[in-house]
């Protein structure tokens, strides 16, 4: 989840730094408004999901590095 959070963290910072306010306040909160890692994970999924198209690429390489952790740690959880 480290490596997870570090990818969210500068992902918000990103989307702030490139007008994307809006964004990366839906981001936190699918990130915070949830306690267990299951649903943090199906959060971030979606939020990520709905991020604009034509970020810059340093922000899209975020956005995927996020997205293979988010669907390895899905995999360590296995089936509920």
């Amino acid at each position: 989840m480290d490596d997870l959070y570090g990818d969210i963290l500068a992902l918000l910072s990103r989307l702030r730094e490139s007008g994307h306010p809006a964004e990366a306040r839906l981001l936190l909160e699918a990130l915070t408004n949830v306690c267990n890692q299951r649903d943090v994970l199906d959060n971030l999924r979606g939020a990520l999901g709905e991020l604009p198209a034509g970020l810059s690429p340093e922000t899209t390489v975020l956005i995927k590095s996020a997205e293979i952790n988010i669907e390895v740690l899905w995999k360590e959880l296995g089936t509920p």
